[in-house]
């Protein structure tokens, strides 16, 4: 199921944030952050899908888009927080 506003928690956003810090370490641009492409297992194992936009890149592009990650976590949330999602 894709990240989304009814899974998204303290440990998921976390899981989420070491995938793409192991994605960039090995010196790789995702190129599309979205919830549609961040996969939570029933058991809250996290996959990132879709690499059609991935490239090798700068270390500087890599940490924007870790920025992408951040600001995907804080649009969900506020979702939730406005009571669009029952918890």
């Amino acid at each position: 199921m894709p990240l989304s506003k009814d899974n998204i928690c303290t440990s998921i956003e976390d899981k989420v944030r070491k995938a793409y810090q192991e994605i960039h370490r090995r010196k790789v641009l995702h190129g599309d952050v979205r919830a549609a492409n961040i996969l939570v297992s029933s058991n809250k194992s996290v996959y990132i899908i879709d690499f059609e936009s991935a490239r090798t890149n700068a270390e500087s592009i890599l940490d924007d888009e870790m920025a992408e990650v951040e600001k995907l976590f804080v649009k969900i949330r506020k979702e939730r927080e406005q009571g669009l999602v029952s918890k």
